[in-house]
């Protein structure tokens, strides 16, 4: 079997380092005032959270433990509970189940999303 180009991890890593410099160039442009870069900081500190949370969520679910998933997003939720992301995820995991209950309760969950962010 031979690899596609967008498989090969030389590929990926070219990408990674083009983000890389993207973000660099990006930074110069950044206000350099007290208040900007306390806000700045601050939605990087959130990303990092929520992306963290995410990747170990999708770990927890590649190993099968989707009610630890599932506990993982709740207790993110309660962390951040202005963010609409755990949310969604949830409802995500319980939409995956067959039973009625479970779809009620992955309703329940994107409607909080909803809630938090109408224009998701």
């Amino acid at each position: 079997a031979t690899l596609s180009l967008e498989a090969t991890p030389a590929y990926r890593l070219g990408l990674c380092a083009q983000g890389l410099r993207e973000f660099m160039a990006g930074c110069l442009d950044l206000p350099r005032d007290r208040q900007s870069v306390s806000v700045l900081g601050g939605a990087l500190a959130a990303d990092c959270k929520i992306y963290g949370v995410q990747t170990v969520g999708r770990i927890l679910q590649g190993m099968g433990l989707t009610g630890t998933t599932a506990r993982l997003f709740e207790w993110a939720s309660r962390g951040m509970p202005q963010e609409p992301i755990f949310f969604h995820w949830l409802g995500d995991l319980y939409a995956r189940g067959d039973q009625e209950t479970r779809m009620g309760t992955a309703i329940y969950y994107y409607n909080r999303a909803q809630e938090l962010d109408p224009d998701n």
